[in-house]
């Protein structure tokens, strides 16, 4: 008499997750979707939208005329540029209202591509050589470009401040008051 064949439990694979799917799932289910991006990395989409977030803060206060007031509020605290002769500060700030939108554009995409390399690039290094894992850089990258995605709801609500405060009082390196910071006095 033969013996019976006992089924074979078959591990079903895990379905298949978006990229919108995972942005949402960052917020909404963190767990499943960090277990989905290790078995299947994935980093692109996520850091396109942080940086489309930041070229709207940027491109909404430039729309809002805000450059002025911003850099005539740095230099006001800047010491050395208080010992300048006035016409040397008028060719400073008009330096900076030339240029100075212009580098904010081209940082607001180039810094969160490097970032996350960099951030990427040193966790695997601290997970692999101190914690004995074998995580590959591509897992690395992919759940660091996630984990920043937080950073896509205060660019969007740093677009509405820009639109509800007068330009003037908008500061660009505070602009959502998130931290205990920004409720104490500037000095």
């Amino acid at each position: 008499m033969a013996s019976p064949i006992a089924p074979t439990a078959q591990t079903p694979e895990p379905e298949r997750v978006s990229s919108i799917g995972r942005i949402v799932g960052v917020f909404f289910s963190p767990k499943a979707t960090f277990e989905s991006i290790a078995r299947r990395p994935s980093w692109l989409a996520p850091i396109v939208l942080l940086c489309l977030a930041s070229l709207g803060v940027v491109a909404s206060f430039s729309y809002r005329g805000g450059w002025p007031s911003f850099f005539q509020r740095q230099v006001e605290s800047s010491s050395r540029f208080q010992q300048m002769p006035p016409d040397q500060q008028q060719r400073v700030l008009a330096a900076q209202l030339k240029y100075g939108p212009r580098v904010a554009y081209a940082q607001v995409v180039i810094v969160p591509f490097l970032a996350a390399l960099i951030v990427a690039a040193v966790f695997l290094g601290v997970f692999n050589m101190l914690g004995g894992t074998q995580l590959k850089y591509a897992t690395s990258l992919g759940i660091v470009s996630h984990s920043l995605l937080p950073g896509l709801i205060s660019g969007l609500l740093g677009i509405l401040v820009i639109f509800l405060k007068d330009p003037s009082m908008v500061d660009l390196q505070n602009l959502v008051a998130s931290n205990a910071a920004a409720f104490l006095p500037g000095d």
